[in-house]
């Protein structure tokens, strides 16, 4: 423990010698000005509200909470301005821009002004930020110089929404944590909160007219173990709500931090909670009915019945009766449609309504949904799912399927809050770090989601407006606790706060110094956080005539603090590019002094294969053919964990056809090629794979070949054959796509993917 506290000390030092001519804020304010000398807090110190800002004493609490707990300093009230040691608050009438604020240091006063509360919230924000880490820690700390540096900052946020999306019904996140979260949100000045309250498996908010929503509808009796489609159940009932006062608790308590939390209860699919606990929202009221304990999609939706849309409504005026934002959530997405075909009462409302199919019955349903909503004064936001079969009048787009709903909802005049899996989701995993916990798969890097814009270059200038914002996902299938949580959530998200804030940010490079910087502040706060800082990768060439690959390793400013260890060799620093052979494992890492803060694996195998011409039949698809057809057989082997890096090869639909030309140079009797299983991301092992052999690339004779059985278990399958010692001079490799995903599994009636990755030939 000591040790730690030294490390953090130490590195607090560090950070700040680096950066003593710009204090480390984050999010990065609009304009900065470094002088000389600092204000410095003490017993004397004294606050004063001036020009109409006196009903705006709210927005200091936290400043005077934290300088009496940790400073023991008593930050009072007064009723007289003075020249010295004192902050000054003024109503600013010139500087108009709501949540923006300007702040001005000198050795003698602190000037805050603003146009309206928030502003002067988030320039208390900005002050506390600039304090000592130990301001943070909850606890009186002695013998500390409590002091800002002098500056002048004009600071203003880039969007109107700047939020973040717990899902709590996956996994129940405590009560307790909401509140941290909220705490966390105001520190990096994001302003919205939105909770994901109901899904397939689990429905978390008390809805007191019916009942059986909690009682039945917030338990499951198991979960699934291990990553989708999982190792069977764990047989442990999971449940948890919040009740309705708890919840006004927390939007009471987030107003106060100028955070406006937004509900979510899904509709019309992802609602097997809410259809275990009263079957007759279901078109098949009969069919035995659950809360879900694996993930994914599931058939049963509501049934767009008098019955169902009442109880919707009634569900509604409950939650907008606890929460008063102006956006109620409805979810939207991924509704399937097949109870909807099946059943007669759907048909005949289809055909009664002039509709045009399910898309356009999903549309009636959110559209009367929505008519409810606006009829309460309140407006609805959906996933990019609701612009299938029209988009409702009034609503708001959260694009989440990449960028193009944004875009077209944006080019249809709607608000549109951008939420890209790719660079938001920050359940998927954010290093390639093997001790890092199972998340949903794909990768998403600090500076990927930092250098993400939530402005699409395909927009008009004109159409540009109606992007309101940004907001991260923490989606919880394989979160189940707090503090893994907030591995996932930081820092990254402070790169989200950062996109969301600041107009014009100064770069990644700057952004990781000063993440390393609130590594020290996270932790005086309870916050856990993972230490990725960097995107650390690896450039290789195979040198032919040594039969060699030859790597090069970046990713850190200036290519500095990298470290690497072949096999089980001792650890070296990165200094110019080195060569190996034969087969092995190479860790890269990154430090910042003592501390870790990234390791990345790669595998390699060098064989007969390595660095030889490689002709495909049919060039992958976009965007799985980044490294081109040489990935197959340049004696690097791809991710173990998802099949989405540089190395791996992928088909939709489509069989796989390689041709190694070997020229005959030396014998051989042994085959390996690698393929990627994920069935949930709808990745299938191939159905066969051949090896033909050809003298002249032309005539190809059949060597070996088998058939390959399927596997509900995602990762890294590798099919090897023998045969008698050979030579030729062309080897071809066909693995037969496994073809229309079957009914009942996650993609049915699609066509799979094929992922190829190193073939190796000993």
């Amino acid at each position: 423990m000591i040790n730690k506290l030294l490390f953090y000390c130490s590195l607090f030092l560090f950070v700040q010698k680096a950066f003593s001519q710009t204090p480390s804020i984050i999010p990065y304010p609009d304009d900065i000005q470094v002088s000389e000398g600092f204000f410095k807090f003490d017993s004397q110190t004294v606050c004063f509200f001036e020009n109409g800002s006196a009903s705006w004493k709210q927005a200091i609490l936290p400043l005077q909470k934290k300088l009496k707990i940790a400073a023991g300093l008593d930050l009072k009230i007064s009723q007289q301005s003075r020249q010295q040691n004192i902050i000054r608050v003024i109503k600013s009438n010139s500087f108009s821009v709501p949540e923006g604020y300007r702040l001005s240091v000198s050795k003698n006063t602190i000037i805050v002004e603003a146009h309206d509360e928030a502003g002067v919230f988030y320039a208390v924000q900005t002050i506390l930020q600039m304090l000592p880490p130990e301001i943070e820690s909850g606890k009186l700390v002695r013998d500390r110089s409590w002091e800002v540096p002098c500056l002048a900052i004009q600071d203003k946020p880039a969007f109107t929404h700047r939020g973040l999306m717990l899902d709590v019904s996956r996994h129940y996140l405590p009560f307790d944590f909401l509140k941290k979260m909220v705490d966390a949100l105001a520190y990096q000045k994001m302003n919205r909160l939105h909770l994901h309250l109901t899904d397939d498996q689990g429905w978390r908010m008390e809805i007191k007219k019916y009942p059986k929503l909690t009682s039945v509808g917030s338990v499951r009796s198991g979960t699934l173990i291990g990553r989708y489609p999982g190792k069977g159940y764990d047989n442990k009932e999971h449940k948890g709500f919040y009740t309705q006062q708890e919840l006004r608790d927390l939007v009471a308590y987030a107003n106060d931090r100028h955070i406006t939390i937004i509900p979510e209860i899904e509709l019309p699919g992802h609602s097997s909670a809410a259809i275990a606990a009263y079957p007759e929202l279901s078109c098949y009221p009969s069919a035995t009915k659950m809360v879900q304990q694996t993930w994914g999609v599931f058939n049963d939706v509501f049934c767009p019945t008098d019955y169902t849309f009442n109880f919707i409504q009634d569900v509604l005026d409950e939650v907008m009766n606890v929460f008063p934002s102006q956006y109620i959530h409805i979810g939207g997405d991924e509704c399937p449609k097949e109870s909807w075909k099946q059943s007669a009462f759907c048909q005949e409302l289809i055909k009664s309504n002039g509709l045009k199919d399910e898309h356009g019955l999903q549309s009636y349903f959110i559209q009367r949904v929505e008519k409810y909503i606006n009829k309460k004064g309140r407006k609805i936001i959906g996933w990019d799912e609701i612009l299938e079969g029209g988009l409702a009048p009034n609503a708001t787009v959260m694009s989440w399927r990449g960028i193009s709903g944004g875009i077209e909802a944006a080019k249809q005049l709607h608000d549109v809050i951008m939420t890209p899996g790719d660079y938001c989701y920050l359940n998927l995993y954010q290093s390639e770090d093997p001790a890092d916990s199972i998340a949903w798969g794909g990768l998403v890097t600090l500076k990927k989601v930092y250098e993400y814009n939530p402005i699409p270059d395909e927009l008009k200038p004109e159409e540009r407006k109606f992007i309101k914002g940004v907001q991260a996902n923490l989606w919880t299938e394989y979160i189940k606790s707090p503090a893994l949580a907030e591995f996932m959530l930081f820092p990254r998200l402070l790169a989200i706060a950062e996109s969301g804030w600041t107009i014009k940010k100064p770069g990644f490079e700057n952004f990781s110094q000063r993440v390393a910087d609130q590594f020290v502040r996270l932790k005086q706060m309870g916050i856990n956080h993972s230490n990725h800082l960097y995107e650390l990768s690896l450039k290789q060439e195979f040198i032919s005539d040594q039969k060699k690959l030859r790597f090069e390793l970046k990713g850190t400013p200036n290519g500095k603090n990298i470290f690497y260890q072949l096999n089980d060799q001792s650890v070296k620093e990165y200094k110019e590019p080195f060569m190996v052979d034969g087969a092995g494992t190479i860790k890269v890492m990154s430090k910042l002094n003592d501390l870790q803060t990234d390791a990345i694996y790669y595998h390699y195998n060098i064989s007969l294969a390595s660095g030889k011409g490689v002709l495909l039949k049919t060039k992958a698809d976009p965007p799985y053919h980044r490294a081109g057809s040489l990935a197959w057989a340049n004696g690097v082997l791809g991710s173990e964990t998802r099949y989405t890096d540089d190395e791996w090869l992928g088909w939709n639909g489509k069989d796989f056809e390689g041709v190694l030309k070997l020229d005959g140079e030396v014998s051989f009797s042994s085959f390996a090629v690698r393929f990627f299983n994920a069935p949930g991301s709808w990745v299938h092992l191939p159905a066969a794979v051949e090896v033909y052999a050809s003298d002249d690339g032309v005539e190809y004779k059949l060597v070996n070949s088998t058939k390959v059985q399927g596997s509900a278990e995602s990762g890294v399958k590798t099919i090897s054959m023998s045969f008698p010692k050979m030579k030729t001079n062309f080897l071809k490799v066909v693995a037969q796509n496994h073809g229309i995903i079957a009914k009942g599994l996650p993609g049915e009636g699609n066509p799979a993917w094929l992922f190829v990755d190193e073939v190796v030939v000993k």
